[in-house]
């Protein structure tokens, strides 16, 4: 655990001017003890103070009773693990479980915990403690498994805030993924949502840039889905903040109106300006920026502090010290370094999770410009070189490094991995991005190689863009997959193409290739539709006189032909049922 010293060096400036955001957090809590769900967006500029806010909140509840149950993830720019956004919470979500009793946690436990432990597997270590049934196997489509899922993560947080206050906090939920705004938008979707507090944090800069940021905002209405504007201090709260972080007003006359002009109302600066003032006996605030006051900071401090602090600004995401220190080139004992990291507002220690990042994020992105462009492959080799000997080699975290320090085959197989990964969690978004980024690599492997592994690569980049429900750009990964095929493979994927224009409306298109694989199997679709009412009263005759019956087989007893040509009935039925009824209903008789 963190000592006290530790959490001393590391704790907030003091919360000055907010008083009526926090009165609005506790506003929006007070509404789910009266059973309703609320969400809360938290947004605004970088480095004015939207963390501290939720972390002055949640440190004010925490402290009360009943003690709420706090949940808290936070998203980070180059960490892609699936479900980014709700990963840790969901990690958080069983560690408390397994801290209960088994009797009151089988109570809290959803019907479809299975279907859940799918999604995210720290949640099968619950179900084999409680002895979950398991019939994953039934469930053979993708997206039904995937929609149990969701309902199985909102059924348990219903079943936890019918008997406690439950809070759900994200920080920094700009960087969040397609995956996770879908299942964020079922958790809480009327009616029926669970009495819980959703507290979301971003930056009002990404909003332009991130349509789901602009979703989530316009769907506010005051009630179950609100927002907290967080903008700059006014000047009096600036200098108040300054005050009290200085704590001798003679000593801060001389600098209190430069740091408020030069921190224009940005708390996160104002405190900076301040430390660095108070620090350097002498010395201006006017025209200071972050980077000389982070540089002045550096300077007296060892040689090797500047190279962990490069490492940790590129990586973008918290490290365990030792394998940071290993990674950075370092050797002997982290501790006393890290230390003085800390004392010097530098670096801190994420709570919960004991492992090291850089204390803001302006921090963060100060330091990574001032890294030379020709050193930061080597960075990125030194931190993959480190994660796969720490046996810590997430795939995700691979692919950005491996990639960035020009390890294209690595990269590739890393690639290949984390969207085979993400498939597995019924991740569709991701699984698609990162076959997309394994197919752009694909080329440097040998020609040999390229055609089995591109026509692997695009049917997954198919099936994940089919589940999510992106039906052209799958038809068209199907039909680049067919083209590496021939026979009743090449036949199944065009068939597949088909399907996916004819569901989302592309009819022409559609038939243009089921022409095609109909001709192949000896069908064809009827000339017009007087041709397919005849087509289908003699159909419907055959099986009036034929009767229903039949022999249940095995489906390995089935020729494949005729499975072939029973899947090819079904896609032209339902593609065609929505806009050519009779030719349809043909088929499917």
């Amino acid at each position: 655990g963190r000592s006290d010293a530790g959490a001393a060096a590391e704790a907030s400036a003091p919360l000055v001017g907010r008083a009526s955001h926090l009165q609005a957090l506790r506003d929006a809590l007070a509404a789910t003890a009266r059973g309703q769900a609320v969400t809360m967006h938290v947004h605004g500029p970088s480095g004015t103070g939207k963390s501290a806010l939720v972390r002055a909140f949640l440190e004010e509840v925490a402290a009360s009773e009943p003690r709420p149950v706090i949940l808290s993830g936070r998203c980070y720019e180059r960490e892609s693990v699936p479900y980014k956004a709700l990963d840790p919470v969901v990690d958080s979500l069983s560690r408390f479980l397994i801290g209960l009793p088994d009797d009151q946690a089988r109570v809290l436990m959803p019907r479809d915990l299975w279907a859940l432990a799918r999604v995210f597997p720290v949640m099968q270590t619950i179900a084999d403690a409680l002895h979950g049934h398991n019939p994953a196997a039934t469930v053979l489509d993708q997206v039904e498994l995937r929609r149990r899922a969701f309902a199985a993560l909102r059924d348990l947080l219903g079943r936890l805030a019918d008997r406690r206050r439950v809070i759900i906090t994200i920080d920094d939920l700009q960087w969040a993924d397609a995956d996770s705004a879908a299942l964020l938008e079922g958790l809480l979707r009327p009616p029926g949502a669970p009495a819980l507090l959703l507290l979301t944090s971003f930056r009002s800069e990404e909003i332009e840039h991130q349509p789901f940021l602009r979703e989530l905002l316009a769907a506010t209405d005051g009630l179950a889905r609100r927002e907290l504007p967080v903008g700059p201090l006014s000047e009096a709260e600036t200098r108040r903040l300054v005050l009290d972080l200085i704590g001798d007003p003679v000593a801060a006359q001389p600098f209190v109106h430069r740091i408020i002009r030069e921190s224009a109302g940005s708390p996160f600066l104002a405190e900076q300006l301040a430390r660095y003032v108070s620090h350097e006996p002498g010395v201006a605030a006017t025209g200071i920026s972050l980077a000389e006051m982070l540089d002045a900071q550096i300077r007296p401090l060892p040689p090797e502090a500047r190279a962990l602090l490069d490492l940790l600004a590129i990586a973008a995401y918290p490290i365990r010290p030792a394998l940071a220190f290993a990674a950075a080139g370092l050797h002997g004992d982290e501790r006393p370094l890290i230390k003085r990291l800390r004392a010097a507002k530098l670096v801190r220690i994420t709570a919960g999770s004991e492992q090291l990042e850089l204390y803001h994020d302006r921090i963060r992105e100060t330091l990574a410009a001032r890294v030379a462009v020709l050193q930061r492959p080597g960075i990125h080799a030194a931190l993959a070189e480190a994660l796969v000997t720490a046996g810590q080699a997430d795939p995700e975290r691979l692919y950005v490094h491996y990639h960035a320090a020009g390890q294209i085959p690595q990269a590739m197989d890393a690639a290949i991995a984390a969207a085979t990964k993400a498939a597995a969690a019924l991740a569709f978004d991701q699984a698609a991005q990162f076959y997309h980024h394994a197919l752009a690599l694909a080329p440097k492997a040998p020609i040999t190689a390229i055609d089995r592994t591109r026509a692997l690569l695009e049917e997954g980049l198919a099936d994940a863009l089919a589940n999510g429900g992106r039906c052209q750009p799958a038809a068209a990964a199907y039909q680049r997959a067919a083209a590496f095929h021939t026979g009743s493979k090449a036949l199944d994927l065009n068939r597949l193409a088909a399907e996916q224009l004819l569901v989302s409306g592309h009819v022409d298109e559609g038939r243009a290739v089921l022409q095609g694989v109909l001709a192949q199997v000896g069908m064809k679709l009827a000339p017009s539709p007087r041709r397919a009412l005849l087509s289908l009263i003699a159909r419907r005759l055959q099986l009036k006189l034929h009767g229903m019956r039949y022999q249940l087989r095995p489906e390995a007893e089935v020729p494949a032909a005729d499975l072939l040509r029973i899947d090819i009935c079904s896609v032209v039925s339902r593609g065609l049922s929505m806009n050519d009824n009779i030719r349809a209903a043909d088929f499917q008789a």
